[in-house]
């Protein structure tokens, strides 16, 4: 795995820009979404260029701990080992707090950029996430769609090959996986769709996705150019589980959404209480009260 830096620098705040972009490497780690335009305009030489952009941490950001990218892998990684018989609950106070939290946008700048590409008749820009396919009593699918359009994000404009319109984890120009690997999936999506793209084009903040799409396209044989994109990361103070923890108790009690300092003013009433724990019983409290 190769992976070329664009490096950045601090100044009161870091400013990112640019060197110039090979077209060999395979993976760049970028914190200014704007590098990729140069790269898409030269890519519009090409017939059937697919451009992948993940969702949470890329695209979109909470505004608080609660739903940030930090809390999202955090929640998937850990709770259903704590509550392994709650999954239809805990899935279901994900998409809760996701059509909560207002988000704001990882950079300004993404919804023109996306825009372009549309407006290019080679190019297939489309959202690529590991959300579930959720329709229950959350439609997990429009709320997805919601976020984006808030961000000024419209996925559907995007004009699809007759192939991929109809494939099941394809809704509203975005692509769910479920929790798979992208790697894997993006090979049987596009083995099933018989859709073979000349080059794949990436952007994810996530490392280990980024290098199973780049194994899995370079084993069927498609270009591919991978964007480790860390800007949400960098510009996010530290992540702490028991600021989420508290805020999640405003929303499901009291419907309020505490900023982080709010919430960081309440901890001195939850130091003797365990951050695990704490979230076990807020979800046990909403599938007693929301879940039906």
């Amino acid at each position: 795995m190769k992976i070329q830096k664009i490096f950045f620098f601090w100044f009161v705040s870091f400013f990112c820009f640019s060197a110039p972009l090979s077209l060999f490497s395979k993976i760049i780690e970028i914190c200014d979404i704007q590098v990729l335009a140069p790269f898409i305009n030269e890519s519009n030489k090409e017939d059937n260029v697919l451009i992948l952009f993940d969702i949470d941490d890329t695209l979109i950001d909470s505004p608080i701990s609660l739903n940030s990218g930090p809390w999202i892998s955090y929640y998937w990684k850990n709770v259903p080992k704590l509550l392994p018989d709650k999954m239809p609950i805990i899935e279901e106070l994900m998409w809760h707090v996701s059509k909560s939290i207002p988000i704001l946008p990882v950079d300004s700048t993404s919804a023109s950029l996306i825009s372009d590409c549309q407006k290019i008749s080679s190019m297939i820009p489309l959202a690529f996430t590991a959300r579930p396919i959720y329709k229950k009593q959350i439609d997990g699918i429009q709320v997805t769609e919601n976020q984006l359009l808030n961000i000024n994000i419209n996925f559907r404009l995007t004009a699809l090959p007759p192939s991929l319109s109809k494939h099941p984890a394809l809704h509203a120009g975005v692509i769910f996986t479920s929790g798979k690997m992208k790697g894997d999936f993006l090979k049987k999506f596009l083995s099933s769709t018989g859709y073979v793209p000349k080059q794949v084009i990436v952007i994810d903040d996530k490392l280990d996705q980024i290098e199973s799409i780049e194994k899995s396209m370079e084993e069927a044989g498609i270009k591919v150019n991978c964007f480790w994109y860390r800007r949400a990361s960098m510009i996010r103070p530290i992540f702490n589980l028991q600021i989420a923890n508290v805020q999640l108790e405003y929303l499901l009690k009291h419907q309020l959404i505490l900023s982080d300092e709010e919430a960081a003013g309440l901890l001195i009433a939850y130091e003797d209480r365990s951050p695990e724990e704490f979230l076990k019983q807020l979800i046990e409290f909403y599938g007693k009260t929301y879940f039906k």
